[in-house]
């Protein structure tokens, strides 16, 4: 069964309460899950500019921190996951204001919106490169680049960047200890991370324990950043692709620890 499967249950309870760490992902910068998701959307509104109700895809959306705080900016956001128990987590938000986002349970390799539907398409917080073929991780870029309006953009974040990655100082960075607290549960996440060169992908594992403990594996694609990441995106059509360091505003570096991607169609 695939990682990203809903019945394997990486994601679901098991990673919303890992997700809601009080260190955050990065432990060097810690932050809440509140903070982490204001920084984020500030980044989106910075580097897009979009113009009030421009029309938002938020794929995937996991849980919808991003998806509501933009349509609490005034936005109009469809988010799409396919994982239908993280979807349910909206209901933690009661902050809805005037645009309500739409969620819809969807496989980011096949979304059922006709071309040319969106203004800006989001993929957030690591969630490309999930798929264990190539053609699959195409299938997505493609599938963005289709749903997409003439120029309108991509914005993909990755909480990584691929010269971290292959010098081990991201796995530097993640093998810690963090403190969850959820709904009433406190519990203790060890992540545990190491590159692939063969396969060239981040292989992990996160272990919640307070008590019983509970551990569950995944693995991600990582691209090359010049010679894969953006020659991907360009050969499914973006006209305009550059990679940038969200803390900097500027290209990324040996040092970014987060990468942008913001790609023009």
């Amino acid at each position: 069964m695939e990682w990203w499967n809903e019945k394997y249950g990486f994601f679901g309870d098991f990673y919303h309460l890992g997700d809601h760490s009080l260190y955050g992902y990065n432990t060097n910068n810690r932050m809440s899950f509140d903070q982490r998701t204001q920084i984020e959307v500030k980044w989106i509104i910075s580097f897009l500019n979009p113009k009030q109700g421009s029309s938002f895809l938020d794929c995937p959306c996991g849980s919808g921190r991003h998806s509501i705080a933009l349509a609490n900016n005034g936005y109009k956001v469809t988010g799409v996951d396919i994982n239908s128990k993280m979807i349910s987590y909206k209901l933690d938000y009661q902050d809805f204001k005037e645009n309500n986002p739409v969620f819809l349970i969807m496989d980011m390799r096949e979304l059922k919106f006709p071309d040319q539907s969106f203004d800006y398409v989001i993929n957030m917080f690591i969630s490309f490169g999930f798929f264990a073929d190539d053609i699959d991780n195409q299938k997505v870029a493609s599938e963005f680049y289709r749903v997409l309006k003439p120029n309108g953009k991509l914005f993909l974040h990755l909480d990584l960047n691929y010269d971290n990655v292959i010098n081990t100082k991201f796995s530097d960075q993640q093998n810690v200890s963090r403190v969850c607290k959820y709904n009433g549960e406190n519990k203790i996440l060890e992540i545990y991370e190491e590159y692939v060169s063969d396969t060239k992908r981040l292989k992990g594992s996160w272990r919640l324990f307070n008590g019983e403990s509970e551990e569950k594996e995944y693995s991600l694609r990582i691209y090359d950043n010049d010679k894969e990441f953006i020659p991907l995106f360009k050969n499914v059509g973006f006209k305009e692709v550059y990679l940038i360091d969200p803390i900097t505003g500027k290209s990324i570096n040996s040092d970014s620890v987060d990468t942008i991607l913001i790609a023009k169609k």
